[in-house]
């Protein structure tokens, strides 16, 4: 009796209390495979960049959840507007094999000011001293000088990055493949049964 009192606390008796425990429970196993996937893309992004302690794009991917009458579901969301040309990478525009599949390709050598500024802070993350003759160190350099021979490193790397394309990391696909999603499905699948099975017993 105590069993079935525990049992009918936690459910209710309409068809409502029903319903919002098993939106509960389906909630929990996209919230965890989805986080699971984020965790997945994280390492491969980290272990594949040559920045000291991971990327910025890692560290960007949040979890987005929604839910409406009819369907619950999740995003892996990122303000980086970059996302896809690392994951699939960037053919060069003298260098199309480094990335062969993908769709992406760079047609000229124009370096605009948010790239220049994303090399910049590139450059300090990863540890590059210098490129050709120009150093990044501030030491014996006036301000004006420094921050000059910043912006013309960051602008170096970006040409020599439009020349040779951009490697793909590949960092969806394994978290979001066939075999995971049916690994999804399957605890979706258990999680309802289970809250029928419930439900009739009632």
């Amino acid at each position: 009796m105590a069993s079935a009192t525990e049992i009918g606390n936690r459910f209710g008796t309409s068809t409502q209390d029903f319903e919002r425990t098993n939106k509960t429970d389906l909630e929990k196993v996209v919230i965890n495979w989805t986080n699971q996937s984020i965790e997945i893309m994280r390492k491969i992004i980290q272990n594949k960049s040559k920045v000291r302690g991971g990327a910025s794009l890692a560290q960007d991917l949040e979890p987005q959840f929604y839910q409406s009458n009819k369907k619950v579901g999740a995003r892996i969301i990122t303000s980086s507007d970059y996302f896809d040309y690392v994951d699939k990478g960037v053919k060069g525009i003298i260098e199309n094999n480094i990335a062969p599949e993908s769709p992406y390709q760079f047609k000229n050598l124009g370096t605009p000011d948010a790239m220049i500024e994303s090399f910049k802070r590139w450059a300090a993350a990863a540890g590059i001293k210098s490129v050709g003759n120009t150093t990044l160190s501030f030491k014996g350099k006036k301000k004006e000088k420094a921050l000059e021979d910043q912006t013309k490193v960051a602008r170096q790397l970006a040409v020599f990055t439009k020349l040779g394309g951009i490697k793909p990391m590949n960092y969806i696909e394994p978290a979001t493949n066939q075999k995971r999603i049916k690994e999804l499905n399957k605890n979706i699948t258990v999680v309802m049964k289970k809250n029928i099975i419930i439900e009739i017993k009632k």
